[in-house]
């Protein structure tokens, strides 16, 4: 059975889970994911141990808490960005997202070196299943508003894997290391996105 945790609702209670999960993602980066601990965080944090408890039951907890608040900022760019101009078909909507991911990487580079921080974890993986599924919703549900003769089900299993290689590759171009690498892997990501798109309706 999942583990759930208190959500804040006073102004007081909200900040200091934001300070606990600031401090977490500031030691995930220092000494990775696997070495911190709760009564880490508390100290980190400048909080008691039982104030943490108040608001996360363990660890992973606060891990999960860390991945979802992250994970929104990248998701609501995405879908934002999506949903920004008509855009009827799903090599289109690619477009947007790569667009999309390639903005919050320029403009965000602290929430994503705390997504390449905690991308190993349980947490992430766990999030990060959640998230897709919500955007390969929205992708099928607005494609098929506006295309009533496409078939649903290929739509949607495109759709998966589209948003599989994005995950892939925007990894490879968020740690490239020169660049050069960078620009070629986006290269290779429009490539590749563009290619499967255009099977849509084999």
């Amino acid at each position: 059975m999942a583990i759930t945790r208190r959500v804040p609702k006073q102004k007081r209670s909200i900040e200091k889970v934001e300070r606990i999960l600031d401090v977490t993602a500031k030691l995930m980066k220092e000494i990775g994911a696997d070495n911190i601990t709760t009564h880490l965080v508390a100290k980190s944090a400048g909080i008691a141990v039982g104030s943490l408890y108040q608001f996360f039951p363990n660890i992973e907890t606060v891990k999960v808490a860390l991945v979802e608040r992250v994970m929104n900022q990248l998701y609501l760019t995405i879908m934002q960005s999506l949903q920004s101009t008509p855009a009827h078909e799903l090599g289109e909507l690619s477009e947007r997202l790569i667009d999309a991911t390639l903005k919050f990487y320029c403009h965000q580079q602290d929430v994503v070196q705390t997504i390449l921080a905690i991308r190993n974890t349980e947490a992430f993986e766990q999030v990060k299943g959640a998230k897709n599924e919500k955007v390969i919703s929205g992708i099928v549900s607005y494609i098929n508003s506006h295309n009533q003769h496409i078939n649903l089900e290929q739509l949607t299993r495109k759709t998966r894997v589209a948003i599989m290689l994005s995950d892939v590759m925007t990894f490879l171009v968020w740690t490239a290391v020169t660049e050069k690498e960078r620009l070629a892997y986006i290269q290779e990501w429009k490539l590749l996105s563009n290619g499967y798109a255009m099977t849509i309706n084999r």
